[in-house]
């Protein structure tokens, strides 16, 4: 039994977990399974929105903040649990923006096992052990290996990889358009590997840090895993 004010995702046949809907189970007997209509687990964006462009906030969103550890898990069970004070907490923290830089943008998922060998020294190495964002450390990775799980591996071509490279560009890693300073990168160099691009990093620049602050909300195009965002091309998104 879900204890009360705390909120789970119920997984509904066929359904994948990031796929669930809110919802709470009954504190006692008698009360709805579904969470009423007037009593919303999270609030309405607009209650939030700083301008016409702020993105909506979504069940499915909240499910990939709580599972990539944006915003803490109550549960003792596999469903995703938490509280909607919570959520609102991370979203007074993590205002609407539109950063006033070029940087790529990259999609981040729930932290999983996803290893990378490299050659080195005439043999294989492992490069990285997972891929994806995981803001509590759960699994207990080295600063090495979580960054490397944001920074590696795209499908960057060469061409623009290296310009990004040379231009120093901001890498920006986003769960459904959160961003915290942890996933914030400076591009200093690439490795191309399979096709696709690993870059290596340095820690992120004054200005990106000052814009992030304590966190932002951004626009994410749907189906782009990896993209280069000038401001202008996220003012036109953010309309």
């Amino acid at each position: 039994m879900t204890p009360p004010g705390l909120f789970q995702f119920r997984q509904l046949p066929g359904e994948n977990r990031r796929d669930n809907v809110i919802s709470a189970s009954p504190a006692t007997s008698g009360e709805p399974d579904a969470l009423p209509a007037d009593k919303p687990a999270v609030r309405r964006r607009d209650e939030h929105k700083p301008s016409p462009g702020a993105p909506s906030i979504t069940p499915r969103k909240v499910a990939s903040w709580v599972e990539c550890g944006l915003i803490r898990d109550f549960s003792t069970s596999k469903r995703a649990g938490f509280r909607p004070e919570d959520v609102d907490a991370f979203i007074g923290s993590h205002p609407y923006k539109v950063l006033p830089f070029e940087y790529l943008r990259v999609s981040l998922v729930e932290m999983r096992p996803d290893q990378i060998q490299l050659p080195r020294n005439g043999s294989l190495a492992t490069y990285r052990t997972h891929a994806g964002y995981d803001g509590a450390n759960h699994l207990g990775l080295t600063t090495d290996m979580a960054r490397r799980a944001i920074t590696s591996i795209w499908p960057v071509a060469e061409s623009r990889a290296r310009g990004l490279a040379d231009r120093k560009v901001p890498l920006i890693g986003t769960v459904k358009g959160a961003v915290e300073l942890g996933m914030a990168y400076t591009i200093v160099d690439y490795t191309r590997h399979e096709g696709r691009t690993i870059f290596h990093t340095s820690p992120a620049q004054e200005d990106v840090i000052f814009a992030i602050g304590t966190g932002a909300l951004i626009d994410v195009p749907a189906g782009q895993i990896a993209e280069i965002v000038t401001p202008e091309l996220a003012a036109s998104t953010s309309v």
